[in-house]
């Protein structure tokens, strides 16, 4: 008598290998074969089909040879999340939240601030990674991006001609965007307020102004 041989046929998806490689081999009938899957850089092993039917994910996986059967390792490209966020004083695009990518995926995300704000700089994972915008991300792992937005402030300088001071008192002054800052003429002795100019253009004698 001789011993009964079949065929163990092993097939892949893109995304890896296995141990034994791909191919096909002869085995005595009801020994027992492992297999292992061995999946590429940014895929992951999902599951075996044997003989065109899910047998779940094991691995190694063994298989008795009762038949000729063909395992097929199925592997799927791996996926990461990006969750964005943001201080107030803007936005995003894409918007603030979580956003899946595939592995290796570069994703910019834009900066958008509001009315009187301005981007300050990216935290990435918690670091700061400067202020670029837009902002690329390597999706190699699951990232959390965080804009940093800052109130924009403008200096007010106060001048005067001889006769009189202000209150505040003249130099420069720095304030928040869109703060309203009352300015007081307080003319010496023998002088009067004539009026003001704003940004070298008359702008009347309302006093403040």
């Amino acid at each position: 008598f001789n011993q009964i041989e079949y065929t163990l046929t092993i097939t892949t998806t893109p995304g890896g290998t296995t141990n034994p490689a791909p191919g096909s081999y002869q085995h005595p009938c009801s020994s027992s074969v492992q297999v292992t899957a061995i999946n590429d850089p940014c895929y992951e092993f999902d599951h075996w089909e044997l003989d065109t039917v899910n047998v779940g994910s094991t691995n190694p996986y063994t298989v008795t040879m009762d038949a000729d059967h063909t395992l097929h390792a199925v592997f799927a490209i791996t996926n990461y999340t990006l969750t964005i966020t943001t201080t107030t004083g803007g936005t995003t695009s894409p918007s603030p939240g979580a956003h899946v990518y595939p592995c290796s995926t570069s994703v910019p995300v834009t900066a958008i601030a509001d009315a009187c704000y301005k981007l300050d700089h990216w935290e990435l994972d918690g670091s700061p990674v400067g202020s670029a915008n837009p902002y690329t991300v390597h999706m190699d792992d699951d990232h959390t991006l965080r804009a940093v937005f800052t109130k924009i402030n403008y200096t007010l300088t106060i001048t005067s001609t001889a006769g009189g001071t202000t209150s505040p008192s003249p130099g420069s002054h720095g304030y928040p965007c869109s703060t309203n800052v009352p300015v007081t003429a307080i003319p010496d002795a023998c002088y009067k307020l004539d009026h003001w100019e704003l940004d070298g253009d008359p702008v009347g004698s309302a006093n403040p102004y």
